[in-house]
């Protein structure tokens, strides 16, 4: 096959609507495709159902680091924009924050969206730019049994320097690839698939290895969510 025009599969995600997710409901954009074929080329058409862009909540300046004992950043959003209230900070500082692990210092974005479908086989890929002395963490699982909230992600490339990031609330944060084209919709925060997620939802804040569990807790899958 010289082009992937396969029948698309359904996915749907939702907005965690939770005590943890501090973002207003309302900042929320569309997920919406990346390519927009209008010209009817084949090798777009492989494509346009499978790249979607995902936009910020917020346009910010980022910067972060390492102190050489903790992981630290800091931010200036947009207050033409955005209201210079006490929600925005609130909402940034809850939903932004800087780790280390095997020392790696990391910075995410927490966009509390969540996709989901009944394929088996269907990935989903997270691809963004570059800052300045970071590097967009890429990555990609299955989403068949495994519903994960998304961050925006990436890593230090030099510890004695700062990393610079700018977040635009206009333009996409990351972009999200499904290995085969699919039918996205986006649906309220309800019904199995969510009770699903609440069952296994932050289980890496107790527990490491995750591949270990994985198992555990996709037994509480029901066999259709769509």
């Amino acid at each position: 096959m010289l082009f992937n025009l396969q029948k698309k599969t359904k996915v749907k995600y939702f907005i965690v609507d939770d005590e943890q997710n501090k973002w207003h409901s309302a900042l929320y954009q569309p997920v919406e495709p990346a390519v927009k074929n209008l010209v009817g080329c084949p090798a777009m058409s492989s494509v346009t159902n499978r790249i979607f862009n995902v936009k910020p909540t917020i346009t910010m300046d980022l910067t972060f680091g390492h102190d050489g004992k903790e992981p630290y950043f800091n931010y200036q959003f947009d207050t033409k924009e955005f209201e210079d209230t006490s929600y925005n900070y609130q909402s940034i500082e809850a939903m932004v924050g800087t780790s280390v692990h095997s020392d790696v210092t990391t910075l995410q974005y927490n966009l509390s969206i969540a996709f989901y479908s009944d394929d088996k086989d269907l990935e989903i890929m997270l691809v963004g730019k570059d800052g300045e002395n970071c590097t967009f963490a890429a990555g990609a699982f299955n989403i068949h049994s495994w519903i994960r909230q998304l961050n925006a992600s990436w890593y230090l490339n030099d510890h004695n320097k700062e990393a610079k990031l700018s977040i635009d609330y206009n333009s996409p944060i990351m972009q999200i690839v499904f290995n085969k084209p699919v039918e996205l919709e986006e649906v309220p925060y309800e019904g199995k698939a969510a009770e699903y997620h609440k069952h296994m939802k932050y289980i890496n804040n107790y527990k490491k290895n995750i591949v270990k569990i994985y198992d555990n807790v996709k037994r509480k899958r029901v066999k259709k969510f769509i």
